[in-house]
């Protein structure tokens, strides 16, 4: 395995999630926690994440929220398109829920204990066995 844990600064951060489901939005909560900028786009307006600063814009002008943006979250359940803008997104932070091993950058489970704070990554091979934990 090529990969290594690293903790990134996302305040202000241009942070676009395509998918509003259960994982674009366990993600968007997660980089609006931190003082990101958060984009959505793709599947319904959610009020909550409305409230914590999200946007949800259409996929209509993707080419330009792909440039606006430092870090692509890829969470919709279509592998076309999550094809088509991780390779608009060359050269930028991308992650994809889908093929994690696609994107560059792996966002594993991560809770906290006091002021210790443990991540965890099963290779994708039994993501609810790390969310139990």
């Amino acid at each position: 395995m090529n990969w290594t844990p690293i903790y990134l600064n996302c305040k202000n951060r241009n942070v676009l999630i395509i998918g509003s489901g259960e994982v674009g939005e366990r993600r968007a909560k997660r980089f609006l926690d931190v003082g990101a900028n958060v984009i959505i786009s793709g599947g319904n307006n959610i009020p909550q994440l409305e409230k914590l600063g999200a946007i949800f814009k259409p996929l209509d002008d993707i080419e330009s929220l792909v440039k606006w943006c430092d870090i692509v979250i890829l969470a919709s359940g279509d592998t076309n398109i999550n094809n088509k803008i991780s390779a608009l997104a060359e050269g930028k932070i991308v992650n994809r829920a889908d093929y994690p091993e696609k994107g560059n950058t792996i966002i594993p489970t991560t809770f906290s204990l006091g002021n210790a704070q443990i991540s965890i990554y099963t290779g994708g091979k039994s993501p609810l066995i790390a969310r139990l934990l």
